[in-house]
């Protein structure tokens, strides 16, 4: 379901305004008709089933899923759909909405929409909104969620990319050697380097492999695919993509790995591959279990577990910046309750 609602705080496209001054009458005789009636829809929708409507159309449809509207504002950059936002928030706490979460994508464009959220309400309302990136919105459920089941909150540290990657060669690193033996003695064989180049290229050989199990373990993680799904051994996603691809895959001839010593012949077919799906999925277990953290396993976890974001109102900023697995968790508010306004307001 889909309201457009720029009308109400922004100007018309640039597309629309002409030089020509009877058309422009014209057009501004349409803006003046939309923003009427476009701002009583809005009010409506924001207190009951959502309406289409489209803003030069006088043409009402009925809502296919009442009470879960879900309203985008689209529009080129610097138009304003942020501040689109801003006033549809503050637009939302006249109605009487006392919980709004506004998420966007980095920690600086949440501090800013939290700044000109508060510049702009009085003292009684400056709790309303709380502005944060999606990854700490999903770290404070999983606090939630710990302390209601277990009486505590996880307090583990955060681990960067590159401490996770240097914790799963700590931990797997026996399987890894494993798996990359064929290629060390493959260019064994065929090497005639000292010593001292051929410890290069093991070392290239073992990073490489270490490195697509990440991405492996990484891909997992930002799409929206169940664990289950993660486990079944015929569920082609599961993989990544560059290991498995026939035609310019990196254990293709002429790809990155092959390149490094990775025989093409044995490391291209699927028993090989999927040894890194496999093992990530061990990873995920070991994570899981032993509260092991990461912004994308935050963020997965909440998502699998489809926890409830707690606010009646959910912006949702910057959204061609997010995954499929933070989509996914953001579509699954839909499911919480007539209170649930606006399940994803996203430019």
């Amino acid at each position: 379901q889909q309201l457009e609602v720029i009308m109400t705080a922004r100007p018309p496209p640039a597309g629309e305004l002409v030089d020509d001054q009877t058309t422009q009458e014209v057009v501004d005789d349409k803006i003046t008709t939309a923003k009427e009636s476009t701002y009583d829809d809005l009010n409506t929708s924001l207190s009951s089933p959502c309406v289409n409507k489209n803003l030069f159309s006088n043409e009402k449809q009925p809502a296919k899923q009442p009470h879960h509207p879900m309203v985008r504002v689209n529009a080129a950059a610097g138009t304003g759909k942020t501040t689109t936002l801003l006033h549809l928030a503050t637009r939302c706490i006249d109605l009487g909405h006392d919980s709004l979460t506004y998420v966007t994508y980095n920690r600086a464009a949440a501090e800013d929409a939290q700044d000109r959220m508060e510049a702009v309400l009085d003292e009684e309302h400056k709790g309303c909104v709380k502005a944060s990136t999606l990854h700490s919105c999903a770290m404070r459920l999983l606090q939630i969620e710990s302390v209601d089941e277990e009486g505590e909150a996880e307090g583990r540290k955060l681990l960067q990319q590159t401490e996770f990657q240097n914790f799963i060669k700590e931990h797997w690193g026996k399987a890894i050697d494993e798996y990359v033996q064929p290629a060390i003695k493959h260019i064994e064989t065929l090497t005639h380097d000292n010593k001292r180049k051929l410890d290069g290229k093991v070392r290239l050989i073992y990073e490489k492999a270490s490195f697509l199990l990440f991405k492996t373990f990484e891909n997992f993680t930002r799409k929206k695919m169940t664990y289950e799904a993660f486990k079944d051994e015929k569920e082609w996603g599961r993989h990544y993509y560059p290991v498995i691809c026939k035609k310019s895959g990196v254990f293709q001839e002429g790809g990155q790995a092959a390149k490094l010593g990775f025989p093409p012949n044995i490391y291209s077919s699927e028993s090989s591959y999927s040894f890194y799906a496999n093992v990530c999925v061990d990873i995920w277990a070991y994570v899981v279990r032993h509260g092991i953290r990461t912004f994308d396993i935050v963020m997965k976890r909440a998502q699998l577990k489809q926890l409830r974001i707690p606010c009646s109102v959910l912006l949702v900023d910057e959204c061609q910046d997010l995954d499929e697995c933070q989509v996914d968790l953001i579509h699954a508010q839909r499911q919480f309750g007539e209170r649930n306004v606006f399940h994803s307001v996203v430019s």
